[in-house]
């Protein structure tokens, strides 16, 4: 079986599968006249189609190419590679196999993407699995599947290991049964935001289709395979002068035909666009329970992408809203001059139809039960209710508190638009994360959970703190805005229930620039006061404790901030300069040097360095940062990780280390 006949194999049945059960045999009678035994390996994947299970790409395809390497794959199970012990195939495909692995060191399961051996010896394809880790381990999202690393075994077999998903593919779960609006909207929204993190890294990824979509039994989706993302591997398709390899450049397509934007089948330079027209193809598809362009051959359903429109979503799906009619219309426009210029703001018009559907679902109910009347006057009534609530809680402000246990502080909004003020914003949020993770029995979600809900630009619908709360599993959400005018600052902060979204606490405060940091710890206390939890001398001193007194080194560790997490090297080098500028401005600022050492800890494991170089920095940068602060919980994480990661390794002081900085700081 060679690469070239797997993906004759591959594109006739993703071409099959458009038809009835009935026209499928005459479908295939034309195509593979001249070669029976194509035409039976093909029926044979559409017979193990809907019992097949499902990781990474198509389902039946997955089961059928492992059966055709069936004793590579037997010999695979249970071996070592590296520090991993192969269990179980989840799926192969023309490239390889993807095996349910553990991790013997981190005793994690893990997913490994495996090269076969005779395209090991291909340089071509081994850069792309490289480029594909590369690409995917600079994201860090919740909606993005985790890359943790690339090695090459001693029989040259190239694997990337990434976390393992349970659940099953976005195709297996349309396969199962028509998905409701909301659900389609539901998975919508979280691929929209992963697009959002991706292309603000600068990745786009090109490939985006319901197998490259995993959703979690709990509703959590996550976007894979970026490895076509920026890379110039041309595959070919069953139409003349076409594939679908992937690439910046003009003149290379990349993608999947059902999935591909017109530019792309066009061979033109593409831009995030594609991604939006990709994603549009899949919400139709979602709520049509069919593909946009459907057609007998692949190079007729080209045709129609680039010269047809899709069937009206309002004739096969009445319950698609004009609002959500507006959407995928303007995601599929033709030109990309047309379609969503950014990913956010195609998110922006999804999470509006989020709030909009639930809103309108509680007035249907309402009115339905009551009548058009009976609403009308229990509105009124409703307004004197809440006139007498208000009045109630402005001469009984000592009213019992409700009791939160969890909460989340969301990214403050830069609401002057400046951006050279967009280092006090994160600044304070970061500040307040860590402040109120002091409190006593009170979790605090982490900076890398709530950053995915940063406002980027002022104007725009903040997140709905509801929302954000339910998906963070938190009781309570602090929002924020910051306004920097001259020398003045204003700080408005708002803490909202999630069982509700009530008003809990509100406040302004006008202060000086230079008392940003006076800022944080009074809302800290506020905060604490709020939800009436006592705190001992130690904790009260560390939460309100003030890492610096210098403006300028906060200003320079902030913005590093906001590089490190990039994890390019590029990234990790701007965040390192912006670390040793906030050093130089206050040598005793421990939190920078906790940050310098993950900066040199990550070029140094990332290869962007000597790794004994980067060990040897990242060991002196966190030492530097304890001896200043023993109690500084990023110092722990930082040489924890430094004993973990670098050769040779110390995983029990290793696992003290870490241990020590969940006690310092729960949030981390």
């Amino acid at each position: 079986m060679t690469p070239e006949r797997w993906q004759r194999i591959e594109d006739l049945f993703h071409a099959a599968r458009e038809f009835s059960p009935d026209e499928r045999a005459a479908f295939l009678q034309r195509e593979c006249d001249d070669d029976a035994a194509l035409g039976a390996e093909v029926e044979g994947l559409l017979c193990c189609d809907t019992e097949a299970g499902s990781f990474i790409e198509t389902e039946a395809l997955d089961v059928v190419a492992c059966l055709v390497a069936r004793e590579r794959v037997q010999a695979m199970l249970g071996k070592r590679i590296g520090q991993y012990r192969v269990e179980r195939l989840l799926g192969a495909g023309g490239m390889g196999e993807v095996y349910l692995a553990e991790d013997t060191r981190l005793n994690r399961p893990v997913a490994l993407k495996l090269l076969h051996p005779q395209l090991t010896g291909d340089d071509a394809r081994v850069e792309r699995l490289l480029k594909e880790a590369q690409t995917a381990s600079a994201l860090n999202h919740p909606n993005i599947v985790t890359v943790y690393g690339v090695e090459q075994s001693d029989d040259r077999v190239q694997l990337m290991a990434t976390e393992y998903v349970e659940g099953q593919t976005l195709r297996r779960r349309m396969c199962e049964g028509k998905m409701s609006v909301a659900e389609a909207v539901a998975v919508a929204v979280q691929v929209a935001r992963a697009l959002v993190a991706a292309h603000e890294a600068g990745f786009i990824h090109r490939d985006i289709k319901p197998e490259n979509i995993m959703v979690r039994p709990d509703g959590i989706v996550k976007v894979l395979d970026f490895g076509i993302a920026k890379l110039a591997e041309s595959r070919s398709l069953p139409f003349p002068n076409s594939g679908t390899g992937a690439t910046t450049e003009q003149g290379v397509v990349a993608g999947t035909v059902h999935y591909m934007s017109p530019e792309q089948l066009r061979r033109l330079k593409t831009d995030a666009r594609t991604d939006i027209w990709s994603l549009g193809c899949v919400l139709y598809e979602m709520i049509a329970a069919r593909a946009p362009f459907i057609a007998e051959t692949a190079s007729d359903v080209v045709v129609h992408v680039l010269d047809r429109e899709p069937p009206s979503l309002a004739e096969l799906a009445p319950n698609a809203t004009p609002a959500l009619q507006k959407i995928v219309r303007r995601a599929l426009e033709k030109s990309p001059e047309e379609r969503y210029p950014t990913a956010r703001e195609m998110l922006d018009d999804l999470e509006q139809l989020q709030r909009d559907g639930v809103a309108s679902r509680r007035a249907r109910k309402y009115v339905g039960f009551v009548g058009e009347r009976g609403a009308r006057r229990a509105v009124a009534l409703s307004a004197l209710v809440v006139l007498l609530f208000v009045l109630v809680a402005v001469y009984f402000p000592h009213r019992a508190s409700r009791t939160i246990n969890s909460m989340a502080v969301l990214p403050f909004v830069n609401a002057g638009g400046d951006p050279n003020s967009e280092y006090i914003s994160d600044g304070i949020t970061e500040s307040l994360i860590n402040n109120l993770s002091q409190l006593p029995n009170l979790k605090v979600i982490a900076r890398s959970s709530v950053f995915r809900y940063k406002v980027r630009d002022p104007q725009s619908d903040a997140p709905d703190p509801q929302e954000a709360a339910r998906s963070l599993g938190v009781q309570a959400v602090l929002t924020g805005r910051v306004v920097q005018t001259g020398d003045e600052l204003r700080v408005s902060a708002e803490l909202v229930s999630a069982e509700d979204n009530s008003h809990m606490w509100g406040e302004q405060y006008n202060r000086k620039l230079s008392d940003v940091f006076g800022v944080q710890e009074e809302i800290s206390r506020d905060i604490s006061q709020q939800l009436r939890l006592r705190l001992t001398g130690e904790a009260s001193e560390e939460m309100t404790r003030r890492r610096t007194d210098s403006l300028k080194a906060f200003e320079f560790y902030t913005r590093g901030r906001s590089y490190i997490h990039r994890r390019t090297r590029e990234d990790l080098e701007i965040a390192a300069r912006f670390y040793e500028q906030a050093i130089a401005e206050d040598p005793n600022y421990a939190l920078a040097y906790a940050g310098l050492a993950e900066a040199y800890g990550n070029l140094g494991v990332r290869g962007y360095i000597p790794p004994a170089e980067g060990r040897r920095r990242l060991e002196e940068a966190a030492r530097r940062a304890s001896s200043l602060d023993p109690n500084l919980a990023e110092a722990h994480v930082a040489m924890g990780y430094s004993l973990m990661g670098f050769a040779p390794y110390d995983f029990p002081d290793a696992e003290r280390e870490l241990r020590r900085a969940i006690e310092l700081s729960p949030s981390l």
